[in-house]
């Protein structure tokens, strides 16, 4: 009797395995350099155009270097991209991230609302401005990804490992955003975050080599949460390597916390003009390693906070006398 039960549950298993993946297999789209659905991630996506709530898409994209060139990728609500891994798919791309005035972008991949972005690498290399990732008024849950600017270019030429604008709440799960210059530009930042609302969950967040390096940069209106994550500025030619950089203006307050983190550069925050509004960042359980500097209608406040020595900071952040 027994036999004939395990039997029996076996068989409705298998049932549903197969009607289930028979059922999900017109939403699967395979990139791959061969034997896929497509060869390139952008013409994968661009194909969707029944996406919905109701009608999930899922595009895979094989082990394999697929560059983009200018063309930029952008998701849609519901579609989910998800490589074989930050170490196997890379999507790599050389897009001009000023070109869209005043809120900048595009990236190379470009968030959605309700869109995932999974298991992969996005490179952006370009000599001006270039953000790796671009959510603008989008609210994707990025996860296990690594996303990388770099490329030359002088004053002005932002580099982001993460750019959020403009009514974005994204989610970083376990995310390294990273920014590199080669000395010339300014700044290089590894999360940005403006009039928007960010969380990150594990993870790095990078920002190397520029004259002005923001691992963390969150302004007008900008608020963010941080847990779990390594925040690093280094090798400025200028020496202006600030972990987190939080500035309001606009008459729109900009917020930082930080939780159980590890913050290597100078932490900052100021009003930078006459309109009143504060400049908040909040840090628990964390390590800082570098300068801490509260200007005009700032507020910086440490609870359970330490240095490199694991000596105790006061609550302005400050060594404990």
């Amino acid at each position: 009797m027994k036999s004939k039960s395990l039997g029996f549950v076996v068989f409705f298993a298998f049932i549903l395995l197969f009607t289930g993946a028979a059922w999900g297999a017109a939403n699967v789209i395979v990139v791959a350099k061969n034997g896929g659905d497509f060869t390139n991630p952008v013409a994968a996506v661009n194909s969707i155009i029944d996406a919905s709530r109701s009608n999930p898409y899922l595009v895979t994209v094989s082990p394999g270097v697929y560059r983009l060139g200018a063309t930029p990728l952008y998701m849609k609500s519901h579609v989910s991209l998800v490589g074989s891994g930050q170490k196997a798919t890379y999507i790599i791309g050389k897009v001009d991230s000023a070109a869209l005035i005043p809120d900048g972008g595009p990236g190379v991949i470009n968030g959605a609302d309700a869109s995932e972005i999974r298991h992969l690498t996005v490179i952006n290399h370009n000599s001006g401005t270039a953000h790796a990732i671009h959510n603008l008024n989008a609210s994707p849950l990025i996860s296990h990804v690594t996303a990388i600017a770099s490329g030359g270019g002088g004053s002005g030429a932002f580099k982001a490992g993460v750019w959020n604008d403009s009514g974005s709440s994204s989610t970083l799960e376990h995310v390294t955003a990273r920014a590199l210059g080669n000395g010339g530009a300014s700044p290089c930042i590894g999360l940005f975050t403006r009039a928007s609302a960010t969380q990150v969950h594990g993870g790095r967040l990078i920002a190397n080599g520029c004259t002005i390096n923001n691992g963390v940069s969150v302004s007008e209106g900008g608020q963010v949460m941080i847990n779990d994550t390594s925040i690093i500025a280094s090798d400025s030619p200028s020496g202006i390597d600030n972990g987190i950089a939080v500035t309001s203006q606009f008459g729109m307050e900009a917020k930082a916390e930080i939780r159980n983190s590890i913050i290597r550069g100078s932490v900052i925050a100021a009003n930078v003009d006459s309109s009143g509004a504060p400049a908040v960042i909040r840090i628990a359980a964390s390590t800082v390693e570098g300068s801490v500097s509260a200007g005009t209608l700032a507020e910086i406040k440490c609870v359970g906070a330490f240095d490199t020595d694991f000596n105790a900071l006061d609550t302005d952040c400050l060594a404990v006398p």
